[in-house]
């Protein structure tokens, strides 16, 4: 309940800063939002139950880097 009023007003705070921002939350193994217009946009969690990763060196550029690639590659953008 807290994580999500704090994520509200993350989502405020980044609205009023910058309007046309999107911003990316990671949540580690709770997954990640989405914030934008003031509002959480979206909301993802891993299909997998990690208890024990064996090494989460790089887990979050490897992340940022899916991400990027999946905005190019849904705004038909061909560079």
């Amino acid at each position: 309940e807290g994580e999500g009023n704090d994520l509200h007003q993350l989502a405020s705070f980044y609205h009023r800063a910058s309007p046309n921002t999107c911003v990316v939350v990671t949540l580690g193994a709770r997954g990640a939002v989405a914030l934008r217009d003031g509002k959480i946009q979206e909301g993802q969690k891993a299909p997998v139950n990690l208890t024990d990763p064996v090494d989460p060196t790089g887990a979050g550029d490897a992340f940022a880097a899916g991400f990027l690639h999946g905005i190019h590659s849904s705004s038909g953008s061909s560079t």
